[in-house]
């Protein structure tokens, strides 16, 4: 077999293999100056609003000391006089306005030459809501906003005193324009060295072009003949004959080429002999991981169903034992009084084979007792529930993440405030809405809190809870950190198994993270575990914003 024109093949293939490389160091270049110039003109943008911002806080602080005595007695026309110079000697400022204590504007002062073309805008803008954030500002403040097609800053302070009151509220507009001169100046200087920058790269791509094309015909013309052997086996490997001798005597890349293809002919033939036996062996192991998980899937249900009833066998005589306990603490507090008035008058007396000292000082505790562990039982059997719960019939709504660990902190705030001192919350701002059921949320929250609660060595060590959005997974992060004692690998690896629990002496039931993991997989989700010894642990919830399948 001949290889036709493969010289000019290789040589176009060399060509456009320098051009590109070519094409991306210009491009580099041309990012390079990009970034180069855009982080310029940020820096010359903060700088001058940073200078803005500086010049017009003082201005709404000098000002506001300035007014004081003049809003307190009225003086209107005063007021005006020193508002309107104010204005007309600094070019920045676009206007000022003092309003009295009930927001009424005493004095608007405007540049004569931002009336023709911002005047409408800023009468009513800073006459209806523009002015309403002033409101309740403490002391000096400032937010930007536009007048037309301009960006603007609005400076404000109150004005009064704690004998007075608030006697009013000035405020102060700065233009940007000049933030807007810094940065055509600036793209001015990136067009030019972008300019420059193609120029001279053009000029080295058309130079290099024509060396490289002649030296690429050149290395393509001792390339052709071992590319001949090789095609040649290759045609006859794909009519049956994998067997075919291939010879080849090189050192270089094509001698290596030609190596490893009589290594991929000999792996092919020793494949296809053992073909069978390969498909059958990979079928078993799929069909034991199938049946695997259909084994734990029956445990799982069998279990379901075995704890849904225990529960319900428990829970009607614990409630019957911590109602009467509870009656019975009550009536015992309302005898004690009269028990003691007797025992004061009529001397130590006995009560059954027990002294009433004896009796007094146990019997409340005893009470205390059984009606905390019946509240443990209690807390058990709703685990138990939990975990045998079937999927929900509940209406599925658009759910605000925030909101609902808001509520869950709500629920649980008193165990947070016994376990910790240093607890704080972050929510992420314009998270997207999930279809869901609010609940299913606060009772994962809950949980991670309450492990977070009880893995604590002592109220200084602090707990975390965050909100996010990745957009790159379209996923919705629910994060629980705490700096407690952590968890080693070997405990780690089983915190979502049915039952267990490391606190099995203060009451855990070992149904908590197994019940949250099942409804974050019910919305396609899942819970990842970040621990180490005595240095704390992370528990990340990760629920798909447009889950696949259903929810529970």
């Amino acid at each position: 077999m001949k290889f036709i024109s493969i010289q000019k093949k290789i040589a176009s293939l060399t060509t456009r293999m320098l051009m590109t490389t070519l094409g991306i160091v210009l491009l580099g270049g041309v990012v390079y100056l990009l970034v180069d110039a855009r982080k310029n003109m940020r820096e010359i943008e903060s700088k001058y609003e940073a200078e803005l911002i500086k010049k017009g806080m003082v201005l709404a602080t000098t000002s506001k000391i300035a007014l004081r005595e003049l809003a307190r007695s009225n003086a209107i026309a005063d007021i005006r006089e020193i508002v309107a110079n104010t204005v007309d000697m600094d070019n920045d400022l676009l206007y000022g306005i003092f309003t009295d204590g009930s927001g009424k504007p005493w004095t608007v002062v405007v540049r004569p030459e931002r009336l023709r073309e911002a005047g409408k805008t800023l009468s009513r803008l800073s006459l209806d809501s523009l002015g309403h954030w002033t409101d309740r500002i403490p002391d000096a403040a400032y937010r930007t906003f536009n007048i037309g097609a301009e960006r603007a800053i609005e400076f404000a302070a109150p004005i009064g005193d704690a004998e007075s009151g608030r006697l009013g509220t000035i405020r102060y507009a700065c233009s940007t324009l000049r933030i807007s001169d810094a940065e055509a100046a600036s793209k001015r200087k990136l067009l030019l060295g972008l300019s420059l920058f193609v120029a001279v790269s053009l000029a080295a791509i058309v130079m290099l072009f024509w060396q490289q094309r002649r030296a690429a015909y050149r290395q393509a013309r001792a390339i052709t003949q071992p590319l001949v052997e090789l095609t040649n086996a290759a045609v006859a490997m794909s009519s049956g004959n994998s067997s075919a001798p291939l010879c080849i005597a090189a050192d270089d890349e094509i001698g290596i080429l030609a190596e490893k293809f009589d290594e991929m002919r000999h792996t092919i033939r020793q494949y296809t002999d053992n073909l069978e036996s390969i498909v059958e062996q990979r079928t078993e192991q799929l069909n034991e991981a199938q049946r695997e998980k259909m084994v734990q899937a029956d445990k799982l249900a069998t279990l379901g169903t075995l704890v849904a009833s225990v529960a319900h066998e428990i829970n009607n005589p614990n409630n019957a034992i911590l109602l009467s306990m509870t009656t019975l603490r009550e009536i015992w507090e309302g005898l004690v009084p009269i028990l003691d008035r007797h025992s004061r008058t009529s001397g130590p007396f006995t009560v059954g084979r027990y002294s009433y000292e004896e009796l007094r000082s146990d019997t409340t505790a005893t009470f205390g007792r059984v009606i905390k562990n019946a509240q443990r039982i209690e807390g058990f059997v709703r685990d138990l529930k939990n975990f045998a719960r079937k999927d929900s019939d509940e209406p599925l709504k658009d759910v605000d993440i925030n909101e609902a660990v808001r509520s869950a902190i709500r629920i649980i705030e008193s165990e947070i405030r016994r376990s910790t001192n240093r607890f704080s919350a972050v929510y992420g701002e314009g998270l997207p809405r999930i279809k869901g059921v609010q609940r299913h949320f606060e009772q994962i929250v809950m949980n991670l809190i309450q492990n977070a609660c009880h893995a604590l060595p002592h109220a200084d060590a602090a707990i975390g809870v965050a909100t996010l959005f990745d957009p790159q997974d379209d996923k919705l992060m629910i994060c629980v950190s705490d700096k407690g004692r952590g968890m080693p690998p070997e405990i780690l690896k089983k915190v979502f198994s049915p039952f267990f629990t490391t606190r099995a002496e203060t009451g855990g039931t070992g149904l908590g993270l197994t019940v949250s993991l099942r409804i974050a997989k019910s919305y396609g989700g899942s819970i990842v575990f970040d621990s180490f010894p005595d240095r704390g642990t992370t528990a990340t919830v990760l629920i798909p914003v447009s889950p696949k399948g259903g929810h529970p």
